[in-house]
């Protein structure tokens, strides 16, 4: 699936580095998303543990990792409030269909 931020057009500041996900980021952000639904949160999966690291969330609650304690983090961002074109479709993590974008992520460490 796929979310587009239609990103404020007034002051807009936009800039991104490093490594992206695949999409486009401009004046406006799209973000491509893979998403699982082929199991129960509650069973716990297996994942590299060494280091912390974030899943987004699809469903109603943070998948369990073995070994891993969670926590969920929310990020909100501001959309372009006027005229605004934001749309999601096919699978993509919870909160990313809202005006105003939620995206909730878990926050996993040992």
């Amino acid at each position: 699936g796929s979310v587009f931020w239609d990103d404020e057009d007034l002051f807009n500041v936009n800039s991104y580095g490093g490594a992206v996900p695949s999409g486009a980021f401009g004046r406006d952000t799209k973000i491509n998303y893979c998403c699982r639904s082929d199991g129960y949160y509650y069973n716990a999966i297996e994942l590299p543990t060494a280091d912390p690291f974030y899943l987004l969330r699809y469903d109603s609650h943070c998948q369990r990792v073995k070994g891993m304690h969670v926590r969920e983090e929310i990020v909100r961002f501001d959309d372009e409030d006027i005229g605004n074109r934001n749309y999601a479709y096919g699978s993509y993590p919870l909160g990313a269909d809202r005006e105003d974008r939620l995206l909730l992520y878990c926050y996993y460490w040992r």
